[in-house]
């Protein structure tokens, strides 16, 4: 391609553009291109002169005929003849290289370079984007149920997505078909005069009074198919939303076995959005009417008023007129379609433009010798106004000290992030001031884990040069050493998408090496031990952040276990206040039991020798080759309403022709109605020829004498007669055809719910392994672009093509009708038209699948940027994730722009194939004597008309099979191998007691591949608490994993109260279990709808759990009460530090608690909580459940350590009655257990009571030295 075309030089382009930046995008685009604009216009209506010089052409070759059919010595071929047959050949071809050239500028210098423009611009804009720490409405659960989206502005990511996936490609589709209008324009131009000419002033203002009467209601129906798309495309970005949040919250959904819950609230958006779907198509129907009947009233009312101005009707102004009539009947049925497009295209440039006016990242640290706060007050980024509802963190004022490790401590919710945040430029300063030091580098280590779907060695690099050297330094002392030796490739491992092939801790140490490696001097890290096991968490500690790595840099950690980290400096804050600064360890407040452990250094690994490796690809997505198969389109065919409604659609088509084509016969019968005259034909009557359509001239007297002109008296009754007739056959062919219309939308709706259904089955039912490698850019492709092809483009490129097909069989049997010599001269134009159909087809549908793949890595790299837009801002890493995606647009673009040259190619070779037809029909006109001018114009005009219909056929046929590309890409997704939905059923009370036997388990991730756990055996007693501990690999996870099947045993069995859960029903076994990961999940709705999705409890019963796990203070009555009430209660308690940590400010007047209200607002993924505040969220979740089984990994390694005592108690207090499994890193929190099992390998090493374990002087009692912590 060109490089004018690339994203990158399109969007600097649009950047560098001279005009005011207020103006709207699609001003500052029209100005951007008005070149390439004005060069197509321009081309356009130079082709309006050669659209009509083939025209032009046969009239004088058939003005030629006459005069030799009139002069009896001329001979049978005349010389002078040949330069009409050249005209003919001259005119055919220049009109199809003009039309092919004006495509591909069309192409190349519009679409392409506008959708990589605008993808440029969102992208860009994204790097540039203000973060928002609460993407919710903060609307009330019945404002949001009944839609009412627009309430509030905002932004929210998967809003952003859709706009990117979707809006820029109608925007650039409108590129494509700007210069219809033009050419409409002029067409409509061209044939106004003509009718002007052919009937006078009084018939064309008679008809144009129809245009006059049916404008206005064009121009309503099109307004409300403006406000129709609008509405259409609020409900996809809130089925985007809530698709997005679906794929992202899959674990969460399938331990919990909630896929019939999102199967219901995903259908029942779609629902919505089909029904206002629905509405839309309605709305083109009845746009359709108005376009279909303009024409029936052009032509009623012109020749009714030539009949009654010039007391007679001829036949060659009629069909003359019908013919202009034909034409223009194309022109205006193209004005819904042409409106549709504009609506479409400006709906979505508003969209964008909103986005793109959206506030920019202001820049909140100033240069300074140090990281410090001056009277600084910080909040989160928010998109409401005012305060009342803000967390504000207060006069904070404290200089961390440059080349030191700093710690900031304090309870959950007490701003540890925000003050992190600040120093990333990620939060507002609401008053005072922050100094960060400049040209020094910063490196970021989220509290949530983010990572690239690459290998672990391209996640550690991050864009830097490879130093052996240091990267193995780097993975020693994060240590990734042993890790690295279990994976299939070491560091080519791929992490997937979202780390999803690691675990908690490997992505914790992974995104620390990354920050380590980095030649920043600034490391800012957010709570990095509470995933790590405790002696990992020391070796980190000591290797990492104080080992030689880390010499020199400022290291400024936010934390739990500030007691372990003897920090140089430390910070606690709480309340929203900052209580101490200094100098010292601040930890011991926060964790009073935890020692400091050995003070001798732990060794670093020895550092493994690494070298440099060929880049390793992410998962590409993988394209079936060859034509769609048979299979898809029955599958389409079934999914929109099977056969019979195909049937119907068939005779519907069949009738619709055959009164088309009856009300062109009237016409004849209402011409020759009066009987015969001797006036000669006028001179227009051949010019009218060289432009009858096929329907015209197959009622056009073949006779060699001249047709005689039949007159009709405008007094005659019959006049009102015929005009009535054709009125009523009008009305009929204009009622089918709307059915036939009605009929298709209907099938296609019908396909696009079906079809949706079964694809939502499928993906949430399918394996968890499936669900975890299977990025989620690549389902969310199929379902919104796909969707949106199956939803439109597919619906009107069928009926075109089938519209056109019937046209052409039309054409075939009047051919039959009138001369059997032109079927087959038509049938051999169509087989070499197929031909090169074929061939086109061959490589279109290649590059079209090409397209489809390609367009799934920018959706994904654009999801991607938009989960760690802090990190890649904080590492500076802006310009190299733009060149990717740069890089990936013109991939995209690429394919695109083959596309175009192959549609260049078919649409020149057909229409040079048409080109030659009509030649050769003028050679045989000239050497075969007797072809009267009848005749001659009959095969010419059919010539003309078959070929380009034939053109058009072959493009809309390939159109639809390659829309069908979009149905065969769902259909893949849909025939996914899913989880078993059989097995035996249960009985009600299982389990009762929670015993869990597991016997010589042996457990692999997938067929083929080695197993993790190596015959486990071990046994739980009901009621029991169990404490699952070990390294990193032993199998930990994998176990969890087993319990609720995602995992199957390839030998040995668990059995849970006598029943082997392999043998039941997947549902029952996930609803009678429970797990907190150790990722919190959480979903956009209410504090109620995370809490109690089903609506099973009281209020009473929710806010009895939040008080459990010391969300909500001991005493608060109601989930209704009060601020103030909350906040004098909170006071009094032991935990009002966590309680208030959530108060959107910090007076004593206005501090409130959001878990107070049970309709408080929780944003997609929790957005708008602490981390620690999601892990007590899930953990109370639990806790209204009261399952018989419950799994929690490291359910609380986010909340510090007083409030994690308080926790414990509450767990023992409201499980008493149930058998826990606890996946624990910090091993304090099993010590009280009934027993602790030791994973090592995959195997029971060790199981017995954590006293023995102790004094047996094992493993576990080696974890518990190395972990420094007390028991």
């Amino acid at each position: 391609m060109h490089a004018n075309l690339r994203a990158e030089a399109s969007t600097a382009a649009f950047y560098d553009s001279v005009l005011n930046d207020s103006l709207p995008l699609w001003a500052r685009l029209t100005w951007m291109f008005r070149w390439s604009l004005i060069r197509v216009w321009v081309s356009i209506i130079v082709s309006n002169f050669f659209d009509v010089a083939p025209a032009f052409a046969t009239m004088k070759m058939l003005q030629h005929l006459e005069r030799r059919e009139a002069d009896p010595n001329a001979p049978a071929v005349d010389p002078d003849a040949w330069k009409y047959v050249l005209a003919i050949l001259t005119a055919t071809v220049s009109t199809q290289i003009v039309d092919s050239r004006i495509m591909w500028w069309e192409m190349a210098t519009l679409v392409i370079p506008m959708r990589s423009t605008l993808t440029g611009l969102m992208y860009r804009k994204l790097l540039r984007r203000r973060l928002q720490a609460d993407e919710s409405t903060g609307e009330d659960a019945k404002d949001q149920k009944a839609g009412e989206d627009d309430a509030k502005e905002k932004q929210a990511s998967q809003d952003v997505i859709n706009m990117f996936a979707v809006d820029c490609n109608q925007i650039a589709i409108f590129g494509a078909q700007n210069g219809q209008y033009v050419n409409m324009a002029g067409k409509f131009a061209v044939t106004v005069v003509f009718l002007l000419v052919l009937m006078g002033w009084q018939s064309l203002c008679a008809g144009l009074l129809g245009i006059a009467v049916l404008f206005p209601i064009n121009r309503a129906l099109a307004s409300r198919y403006g406000r129709l798309q609008k509405t259409l495309m609020k409900i996809r970005d809130r089925r985007t939303a809530l698709t997005t949040e679906a794929l992202h919250g899959i674990r969460q959904i399938k331990f919990g076995a909630t896929e019939a819950q999102w199967t219901a609230q995903l259908t029942a958006v779609r629902e919505e959005e089909l029904a206002v779907l629905w509405k839309t198509r309605l709305n083109s129907v009845y746009m359709a009417v108005a376009s279909e009947f303009t024409p029936v009233v052009l032509t009623a009312l012109s020749l009714t008023t030539y009949a009654l101005v010039h007391g007679s009707l001829g036949p060659a102004v009629a069909f003359t007129a019908i013919s202009l009539f034909i034409q223009l009947e194309g022109l205006v049925s193209f004005i819904p379609y042409l409106l549709v497009l504009l609506l479409n295209a400006k709906v979505s440039c508003d969209r964008i433009d909103k986005f793109l006016r959206s506030p920019d990242r202001p820049v909140a640290t100033h240069p300074g010798p140090a990281v410090a706060f001056h009277n600084a007050s910080l909040a989160f980024p928010t998109t409401k106004t005012g305060e009342e509802d803000r967390f504000v963190l207060r006069d904070v004022n404290l200089v961390f000290p440059s080349g030191a490790f700093s710690v900031i401590s304090g309870p959950t919710g007490s701003g540890k992030s925000l003050l992190l945040a600040a120093i990333l430029g990620e939060a507002d300063v609401v008053e005072g001031a922050v100094h960060v030091p400049q040209g020094m580098g910063m490196a970021f280590v989220s509290q949530t884990p983010w990572l690239e779907n690459a290998t672990i060695r391209d996640n550690v690099l991050f864009g830097a040069p490879f130093d052996p050297v240091r990267y193995g330094k780097t993975v020693a002392a994060c240590a990734l050493t042993a890790d690295l030796a279990l994976l299939p490739n070491r560091d080519d491992t791929l992490v997937g998408t979202q780390g999803v092939a690691l675990s908690g801790g490997q992505k914790w140490r992974v995104s620390l090496a990354r920050a380590l490696y980095s030649s920043a001097k600034i490391l800012v890290l957010d709570d990095v031990f509470s995933a790590l096991d405790a002696h990992v968490g020391r070796h980190v500690l000591e290797n990492a952040l104080r080992g030689e790595l880390a010499q020199g840099r400022t290291r400024i950690l936010a934390t739990h276990h500030a007691a372990m980290c003897q920090a140089a400096y430390s910070v606690r804050l709480a309340d929203g206040t900052m209580v101490f600064a200094g100098e010292g360890d601040a930890g011991a407040i926060d964790d009073p039991e935890e020692e400091e452990g050995d003070p001798k250094k732990m060794s670093a690994e020895s550092g493994e020798t690494f070298t440099a490796s060929e880049k390793v690809e992410a998962d590409v997505e993988g394209r079936k080759t060859g034509r769609v198969s048979s299979a898809v389109y029955k599958a389409y065919i079934r999914a929109s309403g099977g056969w019979v409604l195909w049937s119907v659609l068939l005779v519907l088509f069949a009738v619709s022709q055959s009164f088309i084509l009856g009300r062109t016969y009237w016409v004849r019968i209402w011409a020759g109605s009066s009987g015969s005259s001797s006036e000669p034909t006028p001179q227009v009557s051949q010019q009218a020829r060289a432009g009858y359509s096929l329907q015209t001239m197959m009622l056009w007297p073949s006779s060699q004498e001249t047709p005689a002109v039949h007159t009709l008296s405008s007094n005659n009754d019959n006049l009102w007669f015929y005009l009535s007739v054709y009125c009523i056959i009008s009305v009929f062919s204009v009622a089918v055809t709307l059915a036939r219309l009605l009929a298709v939308y209907i099938a296609s709706i019908r396909a696009s719910r079906t079809l949706f259904a079964e694809l939502l089955d499928s993906v949430l039912h399918a394996p968890l392994r499936w669900l975890d490698t299977v990025p989620a850019g690549r389902i969310l492709n199929r379902f919104t672009g796909d969707f949106t092809s199956l939803d439109s483009s597919l619906t009107q490129n069928f009926y075109m093509l089938a519209t056109i097909l019937w046209e052409i069989l039309g054409i075939l049997i009047a051919a039959v009708f009138v001369s059997p010599v032109m079927a087959g001269v038509a049938v051999v134009l169509l087989t070499t038209c197929t031909l090169i159909g074929r061939q086109y087809i061959g490589g279109a549908r290649t590059i079209k699948r090409l397209e489809s793949t390609s367009k799934s890595p920018v959706i994904s790299h654009f999801s991607a940027t938009l989960r760690g837009l802090a990190t890649i801002r904080a590492f500076d890493e802006t310009p190299a994730f733009a060149e990717r995606m740069y890089a990936l647009i013109d991939a995209y673009a690429a394919c695109t722009w083959h596309d175009a040259l192959l549609k260049g190619w078919l649409m020149l070779r057909v229409g040079l194939v048409a080109a030659m037809l009509a030649s050769t029909v003028a050679v045989c006109i000239v050497v075969t004597p007797g072809v009267d001018a009848s005749l001659a114009g009959f095969a010419l005009s059919f010539a003309l008309s078959f070929g380009w219909q034939v053109t058009l056929a072959v493009r809309i046929a390939t159109a639809v099979e390659l829309d069908m590309n979009s149905a065969e890409r769902i259909l893949e997704y849909r025939d996914l191998e899913v989880e078993p939905a059989e097995g035996d059923s249960v009985r009600a009370s299982w389990p009762e007691d929670g015993r869990i036997e597991v016997s010589d388990l042996e457990v692999a991730y997938a067929e083929g591949l080695p197993a993790i756990l190596k015959g486990l055996t071990f046994t739980v007693e009901g009621r029991q608490r169990i404490g699952v501990v070990g390294r990193t690999g032993a199998g930990k996870s994998t176990l969890s994993l087993a319990l609720f099947r995602f995992l199957n045993a390839q030998r040995g069995a668990i059995v849970i109260d006598g029943v082997d859960i392999s043998t039941i029903r997947l549902t029952d076994l996930r609803t009678r279990l429970a797990i907190i990961p150790q990722d919190p999940v959480l979903f956009s709705g209410t504090i109620r709808s995370n809490l109690d999705p089903l609506g099973r409890f009281s209020d009473a019963e929710v806010q009895d759990a939040l008080q459990r796990v010391h969300l909500v203070p001991t005493g608060s009555a109601t989930a209704s009460a009060t601020a103030s009430s909350a906040s004098s209660t909170a006071e009094e308690t032991s935990s009002s530090t966590l309680a208030g940590a959530s108060s959107s400010t910090n007076t004593v007047a206005a501090t409130s608690n959001i878990f107070l209200t049970l309709s408080s607002p929780v944003a997609s993924g929790g957005n708008n909580l602490s981390h620690g505040q999601k892990q007590l969220l899930c953990l109370a979740r639990a806790i209204l459940t009261r399952p018989k089984i419950l799994v929690l990994d490291e359910a609380t390694s986010a909340v510090d350590g007083a409030t994690d005592k308080l926790i414990q108690r509450s767990i023992r207090e409201a499980f008493s009655d149930t058998t826990l499994l606890v996946v624990a890193h910090r091993l304090s929190t099993v010590a009280d257990f009934d027993r602790i099992l030791v994973l090592q390998d995959g195997r029971a090493v060790e199981f017995g009571a954590p006293e023995e374990l102790k004094a047996a002087g094992g493993v576990f009692a080696s974890m518990v030295q190395q972990g420094g912590e007390s028991l």
